[in-house]
């Protein structure tokens, strides 16, 4: 059994009514909201998404027709296969969760601020808000919101792709995350770098692996740096060059210097908080001018492309 409304009313924000408001949304396959607010034996009725947007973002939210504090209302969803409404949540029950889907119920928002939404909705099921922790279903929003372009939902997809151990996946959107990001972090590159450098299976994988390397150490990082005269040591992604290597490790702290250059990212991975103290620095190399172009993620992984 479900609920059912006088729909001819007009809807305060949209000018519309509820009725056009509903029959538009249902020929987008998208759910129709409805919230009721009851003041005595008054009933006044809102389109959801932009109740939400309105009065529900404040602190102490009034009706908007009677500028009366509101201490009790309900939002109803119906369907196009249901058509009849039925209730999601109340004053009591008011949740993140369970207002989000609401609030960005609107065909007439940009793919931004969709994926904002989707964002979001990712967040409250990796961390747990007003839910159970749902790490499959912080995957779909993440992903749905990354493809809209939030760069929030990038940068949190990553991080739950290379928990999750999927490397292809969560190299793809490393790469991602770096396009339009200005600026480009030391840790984008240093990232991006370790992706590449266990990704075996990738053509070219040891150049790209130099090529973020570079850009790190360009930019100050320890780590990086040893990297780059691992590198030219062994010919790893470049050619080998005990000169360059040399060059390098005058950017070393004096005591490692001359050290084995293993010696030294060891000695960084026991002390992380060393990578942190980044800053750029005049560098006088005459670097390898290398003919590695930065990779296309949507031509190395053509398969996760929508």
């Amino acid at each position: 059994m479900g609920i059912t409304f006088d729909l001819n009313q007009i809807d305060l924000f949209s000018q519309d009514s509820l009725l056009n408001l509903k029959n538009e949304q249902f020929g987008k396959n998208l759910p129709f909201y409805l919230c009721e607010i009851q003041e005595n034996t008054t009933q006044f009725l809102f389109e959801g998404s932009r109740f939400c947007e309105y009065v529900l973002r404040d602190a102490q939210p009034v009706n908007p027709l009677t500028k009366r504090p509101i201490t009790t209302f309900t939002m109803y969803e119906a369907s196009k296969e249901t058509s009849v409404f039925h209730e999601i949540f109340n004053q009591d029950t008011l949740k993140p969760i369970n207002y989000l889907p609401v609030l960005w119920n609107d065909c007439s928002r940009s793919d931004i601020e969709k994926g904002e939404y989707y964002c979001r909705m990712g967040e409250c099921y990796a961390f747990g808000t007003d839910c159970e922790i749902n790490e499959k279903k912080a995957l779909e929003y993440y992903r749905i919101g990354a493809h809209l372009g939030d760069k929030t939902a990038e940068y949190n997809l990553m991080l739950l792709l290379e928990e999750k151990n999927l490397k292809d996946e969560h190299l793809y959107w490393s790469l991602k995350y770096l396009e339009n990001l200005d600026p480009i972090g030391v840790e984008d590159y240093f990232r991006c770098a370790k992706a590449f450098e266990a990704a075996t299976h990738v053509k070219n994988y040891q150049e790209y692996a130099f090529y973020f390397f570079q850009k790190g150490a360009m930019a100050g990082n320890p780590y990086c740096i040893a990297k780059m005269i691992r590198y030219y040591e062994v010919g790893f992604g470049v050619s080998r060059d005990e000169s360059k290597a040399k060059a390098w490790r005058e950017y070393l702290p004096e005591k490692w210097r001359e050290a084995p250059i293993r010696d030294y990212m060891a000695h960084l991975c026991e002390n992380p908080s060393i990578l942190k103290l980044t800053k750029k620095h005049p560098f006088p190399l005459d670097l390898e001018k290398t003919d590695i172009v930065e990779p296309n993620p949507d031509f190395l992984f053509p398969e996760l492309v929508r």
